[in-house]
């Protein structure tokens, strides 16, 4: 609960929660199935300050809604939390994005100065860009409640807490990327089978990837992706990733470029 006086947020749980309880205290009802059990306390201050954790937090099969317009939410299969002074343990965190993809994160979240660094490790059987990026959206907008008009019309500071940046190093067996350029989803889609690297997340939220290992149709993809030019060129190498030399006549068509002339 926020602490108007301190200018403070601070979470404490201990016990078990399931879903009837949840919809009985709280008013939205995001927490469709599961429980949560434990004791667990956070501090976040609202200015620039030490964040606090301590004690520990599970939960299963919970299924989270993130946005009841398009019916869109997440299943978290399994989560275990560790809280020690300004570092928070993410022991397990298993989630569902749909039937097929998913993805484990193991690591550990710490407090700065100026808000959080991760450094995560992240893999999944299956992942796709679409689904990746409809979550990126979905915790945006979470983000930017923080600066809508409070009732006095003044508007919120967002916390400082809101500042992360961080490593995810992750693993994907299958990543599938869209379609090729110039078609359509119908037409084509590029799928990594795998794809490996590191995620960098850098201040006022700008993204890089390094790009480790990644097979595209016989061809090895590597090199570094940013989201902004100011961060740096992205760059990347294609090699042969096959026992033989790859031809055009199998390399095109599964780019999405059928070809009837060899």
């Amino acid at each position: 609960f926020p602490d108007r006086n301190r200018e403070a947020f601070f979470f404490s749980f201990k016990g078990e929660l399931s879903k009837q309880t949840v919809e009985l205290l709280l008013e939205q009802k995001n927490l469709l199935r599961g429980k949560i059990a434990g004791d667990f306390q956070l501090h976040l201050p609202l200015a620039r300050g030490k964040a606090a954790f301590s004690g520990e937090l599970e939960a299963q099969n919970l299924r989270w809604v993130l946005d009841e317009k398009t019916d869109r939410f997440v299943d978290i299969k399994e989560l275990s939390l560790t809280g020690v002074g300004k570092d928070l343990k993410v022991r397990q965190l298993a989630c569902a994005l749909n039937d097929k993809e998913s993805l484990a994160v193991k690591g550990l979240v710490s407090q700065v100065d100026d808000g959080f660094v991760l450094k995560l490790d992240l893999a999944s059987p299956a992942l796709s860009q679409k689904n990746l990026l409809d979550l990126q959206e979905t915790l945006k907008h979470l983000r930017d409640k923080g600066g809508k008009p409070a009732s006095s019309g003044t508007f919120r500071q967002t916390p400082p807490w809101w500042n992360i940046t961080g490593t995810v190093a992750f693993t994907v067996d299958e990543f599938t990327a869209g379609h090729a350029p110039g078609k359509s989803a119908v037409d084509s889609s590029l799928v990594w089978q795998p794809l490996a690297g590191e995620i960098m997340i850098h201040p006022q939220g700008g993204l890089s990837a390094l790009i480790s290992n990644g097979r595209l149709c016989c061809l090895g993809t590597t090199g570094q992706w940013f989201s902004t030019p100011e961060l740096g060129k992205s760059h990347f190498a294609v090699s042969n990733a096959c026992p033989t030399l790859p031809r055009f006549e199998t390399v095109l068509p599964c780019l999405g470029y059928p070809q009837d002339i060899i």
